[in-house]
């Protein structure tokens, strides 16, 4: 599947390109009527594609939190996908995107290289049969699904999900460590300068025959320490109040150095911390 990388996690063309004609259908339709009978033309799409019947909550977003979608996983995932998510959840593998109606053929989940253990990196790279897929389509995540669709595709998917094993939450999306609490939630920190940074021109002084190239090395660089003039250091003589009156404020929870981002997070962790 090719994709457009424009940033880390950006959404290849064809997807796009799809959503917004879905977008100015609804939009130019003139009355309920006519709303009525594009859902039931995408309906019969779906079925002519082998798909399962799209449940009527079904809205679908570009990004969502991981507590919004667990919570009403119909609401953001197919039903194809919904069976294998909730086994990745129930491991505190958080996924981060799931194939849609655009993917004919195919169901897959999507999840960030940084949010598997290594035991789990280790389950998907020799995950395999002729009826299993494996690619990357986010710069930085890696996808995994079946060449199926409809009840056959949602049985084996969930089959290849029960094959990962529990972990504990990922760093980033449920914890911080808490020096960077300090620094990012509490102005703990001293700035100086940066050095190992590197200049790079905008890329609106860059030459439009040497702009596809450089784009690239911009992307690059701008993911990079090299792309900041200044670095934060921890500085905790700068807490000017209880560390537990900014834990209140943000209801976050501290534990071992750890800064869980909410209860959601923390009930994970401790459903790790109970299974080993």
């Amino acid at each position: 599947m090719d994709c457009e990388y424009i940033g880390e996690f950006d959404y290849d063309t064809e997807t796009l390109k799809s959503i917004n004609e879905k977008t100015k259908k609804y939009e130019n339709a003139s009355s309920e009527e006519e709303i009525a009978e594009i859902q039931l033309d995408e309906a019969e799409q779906l079925r002519e594609d082998g798909f399962l019947p799209q449940n009527e909550d079904y809205y679908g977003t570009m990004t969502s939190p991981m507590v919004e979608v667990e919570n009403a996983p119909k609401v953001y995932v197919i039903e194809e996908c919904i069976p294998a998510c909730q086994i990745l959840w129930g491991k505190n593998i958080y996924t981060f995107m799931t194939s849609d109606y655009n993917d004919k053929g195919m169901c897959w989940i999507e999840i960030k290289n940084e949010n598997l253990s290594p035991a789990n990196k280790k389950i998907y790279e020799q995950m395999e049969g002729q009826d299993v897929i494996k690619f990357e389509k986010h710069k930085g995540a890696v996808c995994f699904g079946v060449n199926k669709v409809g009840r056959a595709g949602q049985r084996r998917l969930k089959e290849l999900a029960e094959k990962f094993v529990m972990q504990d939450v990922p760093r980033g999306e449920a914890y911080k460590q808490i020096d960077d609490f300090l620094i990012d939630n509490c102005n703990c920190y001293d700035e100086i300068p940066n050095p190992v940074y590197k200049y790079m021109e905008p890329l609106d002084k860059v030459n439009i025959e040497e702009l596809n190239e450089y784009v690239k090395e911009y992307d690059k660089w701008l993911k990079s320490k090299e792309s900041k003039k200044t670095i934060k250091t921890l500085n905790t003589r700068k807490l000017d109040k209880e560390l537990s009156e900014y834990l209140k404020k943000y209801d976050f929870i501290l534990e071992d150095k750890k800064v869980f981002l909410g209860g959601y997070h923390y009930k994970k962790h401790l459903n790790y911390i109970k299974s080993i």
